[in-house]
């Protein structure tokens, strides 16, 4: 907890780099994203083979946000959101819905 150092102003942990031992840093706006990749989806419903409207939760505790999804042949699927959202974050659920149909959902890349 806590990085021993001041930057000024409020700064959050946008990304964590292992392989490099990197912890990069954004300021509120830099959070904002406008789109994600989830893997290991679990679907609960036929996945379409083409782009879909849905809403997709990034978290248990935020509402749900409009997007465009894309179903890869690996796999993975791709989200766009019609506008950015805050932080949606790398390990964390993405869980996409069809209006308040549950369709799938994965862990964010």
């Amino acid at each position: 907890r806590g990085l021993s150092f001041s930057a000024g102003k409020r700064v959050y942990v946008s990304e964590i780099r292992p392989d490099t031992n990197e912890v990069v840093l954004a300021d509120g706006d830099g959070l904002f994203a406008e789109g994600l990749t989830a893997r290991d989806m679990n679907w609960l419903v036929d996945p379409p083979d083409a782009a879909f409207s849905c809403r997709v939760r990034v978290r248990h505790s935020l509402a749900s946000y409009p997007a465009t999804a894309v179903r890869e042949e690996n796999g993975l699927v791709t989200v766009s959101f019609d506008e950015p959202v805050r932080a949606p974050t790398r390990g964390q659920s993405a869980v996409l819905y069809d209006s308040e149909r549950l369709l799938g959902g994965g862990f964010i890349l």
